[in-house]
């Protein structure tokens, strides 16, 4: 009703789209119907919690993929980086999705587009998440950095479904395997909210 009122107000005193607006916004909160504002940080994972990490991962190998596995028992690619950084920080870890929603819950796709940030293989360090991919506009595998082989190689820890299970793989920096590669490598960002 009263945003009803607020809109014939507007046509028979012909407000600017400003006054408009701001007369609109103050009639939904007061009238309950609009959300809080929120706003949205980050904050990096660094040091011992991404070794923790690692540590948590290196336990569970052997434990089998399964699309769509967020563990103890079974996981995914980004199944087992969510749940070995729960388990490092012993909390749940918020991440954001495709729809700019804070969950618990993303594909590797989102943990590379809005939860990571990129990193240079300099900087990687054991914990770091490295994406794989045999696509060019998504991201299609991942798992958590442990250590580089060569410098052209590197060994992680993933649930890979060509094997069906959690197991440690090495995979070349420079070329192809199993006809994906190594798109990047990122540091974990997690999420945090403010406002109602």
């Amino acid at each position: 009703m009263k945003i009803l009122q607020a809109g014939k107000y507007m046509k028979a005193h012909r407000s600017t789209t400003g006054h408009c607006l701001v007369i609109l916004v103050l009639l939904l909160l007061v009238s309950g119907c609009a959300p809080g504002f929120v706003t949205k940080t980050t904050h990096e994972i660094t040091g011992s919690t991404s070794q923790n990490a690692l540590n948590y991962a290196i336990q569970n190998i052997d434990k089998p993929y399964i699309w769509g596995g967020q563990g103890p028992d079974e996981f995914d690619c980004s199944g087992i980086i969510i749940c070995a950084y729960e388990d490092a920080m012993q909390s749940t870890i918020y991440l954001m999705n495709k729809r700019d929603e804070i969950c618990d819950d993303v594909t590797i796709d989102e943990l590379y587009k809005y939860n990571v940030r990129l990193i240079s293989k300099d900087e990687v360090q054991p914990g770091d998440i490295v994406f794989i991919t045999n696509e060019d506009d998504r991201i299609t595998h991942g798992g958590l950095f442990i250590r580089w082989k060569e410098d052209n190689s590197l060994e992680f820890i993933n649930a890979s479904s060509y094997y069906g299970k959690t197991l440690i793989d090495d995979w070349p920096l420079d070329r192809t395997k199993r006809g994906q590669w190594i798109a990047g490598f990122g540091r974990l960002k997690i999420w945090k909210s403010k406002g109602k």
